[in-house]
C-alpha cells in the first residue's frame, strides 16, 4: 500500500499568505499511514494519531520555541 503526506490546508494558506506578502512557515506532523484503498485490509486509526502527538509533543514544542526566538535573517 503507497501512503503519502496530505497536507491540503496548509498549501492553501500559505498561496494566500505570499499572495499577501508574508513570509511563511510551515510544518505539518505525519501521525499515521493514509489508507488509499478502500478494499485494504488497513483502516485509518485515529488512536495512532494522539498516541504520535503525544510522543512527539516536547520535540514539536522545542522545535517551534527555537524557530520564533531566531532571528528573521537566520531562518532563510
Amino acid at each position: 500500500t503507497k501512503t503519502f503526506p496530505n497536507f491540503p490546508t496548509t498549501v492553501h494558506e500559505v498561496i494566500v499568505a505570499r499572495h499577501a506578502g508574508m513570509r511563511c512557515f510551515a510544518m505539518s506532523l505525519v501521525s499515521n499511514r493514509a489508507v488509499m484503498d478502500y478494499d485494504s485490509r488497513e483502516k485509518a486509526n485515529h488512536d495512532e494519531v494522539l498516541e504520535t502527538g503525544q510522543q512527539r509533543a516536547k520535540q514539536m514544542e522545542v522545535l517551534v520555541s527555537t524557530m520564533v526566538t531566531l532571528k528573521p535573517d537566520k531562518l532563510l
